[in-house]
């Protein structure tokens, strides 16, 4: 028999769920392509998706003191739009995007199906952060799809994932964790953009304006940078941030050089106390952050510090995404994952592993 996921949410989960009746924390994979993939197919695949995985059967509930935990609901069936998918279906996607799930909505996710023309097709898996990441999201989506297309269903059952809290590393948990979290702070503090005044953001008024940028490679373009990054012991997502960041310093011109906050998503699943593996949809990130001053096109020197290691920004200046891959400096030899100075992995909801 199959068991859902019952037990409190963590700090990580519930500070998503705060944050998610501010404004939507929804996290979505989009699936496009080609071939014999029918809306018929992916729903029935979807139905059984969610009696075999333990977080795909749960709402989120409060108790009458407002602590939060997972429900089983094994009888909840997930939501499943088909809707056009004309030249704005990235428009509509987004606004299905922003909105949230209810406290005792079940289950935690939805799919959203476009109309595309003869062979085509596409589709979103949209779920609440609190019950998956991009690693297990992209996971269900390739079994989604492979089960729609006439692969083999899944044979047995999965046990629920424990919560990462109770994964934690001896050395970074009790009085030896908190030891080590002060320390970190403490360096943070003394990173010499730190003191310096750097923008926040703030809410607009009116009704959210949600929106999708996307950045197209082709698949040449990708296997060459999963090979890149494997010969570089980076990840592809370090890689192409790093071209982004090429590309935003292309953009600034003379001055002050500009400073960017970069935030790179860290998968912990090797840094737990025991394995943990990313068959079944489960929320185990951290945030890798860090800022760094980015000069104008002239400073040549300091665009070779950009390396395929580097975290990705989150900025306004991914034009140009594709030639500027071409541009990232070439290594002599591979050479382990490694940080900018100051940076430290934190949790930008719980700093997990660094509070």
């Amino acid at each position: 028999m199959q068991s859902f996921l019952a037990r409190p949410l963590d700090r990580a989960e519930s500070f998503f769920w705060f944050l998610d009746r501010c404004s939507s924390m929804n996290f979505a994979v989009l699936a496009e392509g080609t071939g014999p993939l029918e809306a018929s197919g992916l729903a029935a695949a979807l139905d059984r998706a969610c009696r075999s995985h333990p977080a795909l059967g749960v709402a989120i509930e409060a108790d009458t003191a407002g602590r939060l935990a997972f429900v089983p609901r094994p009888d909840a069936r997930a939501g499943f739009s088909r809707e056009p998918g004309g030249d704005d279906w990235h428009a509509t996607l987004a606004a299905r995007l922003a909105q949230p799930f209810g406290l005792g909505e079940a289950p935690l996710l939805r799919v959203h199906w476009f109309e595309r023309p003869a062979g085509h097709w596409a589709f979103a898996v949209v779920f609440h952060h609190a019950i998956g990441d991009g690693r297990t999201g992209f996971r269900l989506v390739a079994e989604l799809v492979q089960e729609a297309s006439g692969g083999a269903a899944r044979a047995a059952p999965i046990s629920p994932q424990p919560s990462l809290m109770a994964l934690v590393p001896e050395a970074l948990s009790g009085a030896a964790g908190e030891a080590l979290a002060r320390a970190w702070k403490d360096e943070l503090r003394r990173e010499p953009l730190r003191p310096a005044p750097f923008p926040g953001f703030e809410r607009e008024g009116g009704a959210p304006r949600p929106g999708i940028v996307a950045v197209r490679l082709e698949a040449p373009v990708v296997e060459g940078l999963v090979r890149r990054a494997r010969r570089e012991g980076a990840s592809v997502h370090g890689l192409i941030g790093a071209a982004e960041l090429l590309a935003a310093r292309d953009r600034f011109g003379e001055g002050d050089a500009p400073a960017l906050m970069l935030t790179s998503p860290v998968d912990l699943r090797g840094s737990l106390a025991q394995p943990l593996d990313d068959g079944t949809p489960g929320f185990c990130v951290t945030l890798l952050s860090s800022i760094r001053a980015v000069s104008g096109p002239g400073d040549s020197g300091r665009s070779r510090n950009f390396s395929p290691t580097t975290c990705a920004a989150r900025s306004r200046g991914a034009a140009g995404i594709s030639s500027t891959i071409s541009r990232l400096p070439p290594r002599a030899s591979p050479r382990r994952p490694r940080a900018w100075p100051g940076s430290r992995p934190r949790c930008g909801a719980c700093r997990r592993h660094s509070c």
